[in-house]
């Protein structure tokens, strides 16, 4: 096969920044959606075991039927329904807004979980140092991994910023929480927050959600699957498939 030509190169790296920056809005809508419903089962089960009026194994026997009614369901173990409780607690006090008519709301007599409320709440005066941008950017695992690390909101806003702005995998970001960064902030390179290529940045951040909401393994090469949609036009002026597959991938085209 030969050397695939500037032209159709360019072609291919407008359409996988294309690809790239679409899946990167995809995860992160996602995620924000299932902080949202984390945040609202959170405040549900604190309102519910932290007053007495759920017994004792409560968490373990909604977390059992949860499962049983949902096979495949992720995530809803009891280790992480206690999580989702302490995400509210954490956030609760520093997170205000006027009460809402819906906050819980009755349908023929049966509640409803007000798994929206994270996303209409109003910022509290504390929480003016805090990114909101940053803080949806981030998944679960990583909201809770700084919540159980840092001890002050101005710790947490930290980690968040930082989190979100170079992408850190939970991995990433556990290491520079033991290193204590937020204490080290001085011995920080200059070119700490360099920004990567678009395309890079994207997939980076892609991966931050990976496995975290049974998204798609994105570190694949994207786009090829759907290689016989695109339409005859376009498809005279780009490569054969193959070739794409190996664009994405980062390898050359040679003979």
């Amino acid at each position: 096969m030969k050397q695939i030509s500037t032209e159709y190169n360019h072609a291919v790296q407008l359409i996988k920044t294309a690809i790239l920056q679409n899946q990167l809005e995809a995860a992160k809508a996602v995620n924000q959606q299932m902080l949202a419903l984390y945040y609202g089962v959170g405040k549900f089960v604190s309102e519910n075991t932290r007053n007495g009026i759920w017994g004792t194994g409560a968490i373990e026997t909604i977390s059992e039927q949860l499962r049983r009614e949902l096979p495949g369901l992720r995530g809803f173990s009891p280790a992480n329904i206690k999580k989702m409780r302490i995400f509210f607690e954490s956030w609760n006090n520093y997170i205000n807004r006027s009460p809402m008519a819906n906050d819980l709301q009755h349908t023929d007599n049966q509640e409803e979980l007000p798994y929206q409320a994270l996303l209409s709440l109003n910022r509290s005066p504390m929480a003016n140092d805090l990114d909101w941008h940053d803080f949806f950017a981030l998944s679960f695992s990583h909201h809770m991994e700084i919540i159980f690390k840092t001890k002050t909101l101005e710790e947490r806003a930290f980690y968040i910023h930082q989190a979100a702005t170079l992408h850190w995998d939970k991995y990433m970001l556990r290491d520079n929480l033991k290193a204590d960064l937020f204490h080290h902030q001085s011995q920080m390179p200059n070119n700490f927050a360099k920004a990567m290529p678009s395309p890079r940045q994207a997939l980076k951040a892609i991966s931050m959600f990976k496995d975290e909401y049974l998204l798609q393994d994105y570190s694949q090469p994207m786009g090829v699957a759907t290689y016989d949609v695109i339409p005859e036009k376009l498809k005279k002026v780009l490569p054969p498939e193959e070739g794409l597959r190996k664009i994405l991938k980062g390898e050359s085209i040679s003979d």
